[in-house]
């Protein structure tokens, strides 16, 4: 779902490999795309909801296509050969964000790629993207561990920040110029270069935290929400 409401489902249909729907905040379906040989992985609606960034599954690698919600046959694309990528991400404007368990992916608004992270020997537990332009990852020493460190990295690939982390991290949110992240204990907010900015101690009923643009954030433990203010 994006800042507008809109949503896309991916599905299955009979006589494709499946199919990328849609829909307006009020659930109607008003843009369908059917994949006849490639299967879709992950899909994800523009900023101003004008075009869909569809990613399939394509022979011993993948493909990115961009669809504008005006017209059914794809605007551009770009192929990754004998590479899966498995996440799709507008990063504001038409700029994307494409993720593989090997490195994060950068694509320019004509969907070329432009720059890349390497993850070199670590690997991807977790991520998450904000609307001003940033991304954080959890990366882990081990393929089976947990994170081990945090890293964030502006629209064009560049390294912001890095923290050595204590403790599992179980979720990552970010929204605006702030993070949050769940550990087993406890819930900490930080900024993009990584300093502490909020703590919720003893957070070990805690299920899920959302982060908001004021730095506020969703704060979900048995059953009910509150609202934690740093």
């Amino acid at each position: 779902v994006n800042e507008q409401g809109w949503g896309i489902f991916l599905a299955r249909e009979g006589g494709s490999k499946g199919v990328a729907i849609v829909v307006k905040p009020d659930g109607q379906a008003v843009y369908r795309v059917r994949m006849g040989s490639s299967y879709p992985v992950d899909a994800d609606l523009s900023p101003d909801s004008g075009s869909l960034a569809l990613l399939t599954l394509q022979g011993e690698g993948c493909h990115l296509g961009i669809y504008s919600l005006n017209q059914e046959t794809e605007l551009r694309g770009w192929t990754g050969e004998e590479e899966i990528f498995f996440e799709a991400e507008y990063l504001g404007g038409n700029a994307l964000l494409l993720l593989s368990t090997e490195r994060a992916l950068f694509l320019d608004e004509k969907c070329q790629p432009v720059s890349e992270f390497a993850f070199k020997g670590e690997f991807l537990k977790d991520y998450a993207v904000s609307e001003e332009g940033f991304i954080v990852l959890a990366l882990g020493r081990h393929r089976n561990g947990s994170a081990a460190r945090l890293l964030t990295l502006d629209r064009d690939g560049r390294e912001l920040a890095s923290l050595d982390i204590q403790g599992e991290a179980e979720g990552l949110s970010a929204a605006g110029r702030w993070i949050s992240v769940l550990y087993q204990d406890r819930m900490v907010l930080y900024d993009p270069d990584l300093q502490e900015k909020g703590c919720l101690e003893n957070a070990s009923g805690v299920q899920a935290s959302l982060v908001r643009e004021d730095g506020s954030a969703i704060v979900v433990a048995g059953g009910s929400a509150t609202i934690y203010q740093p």
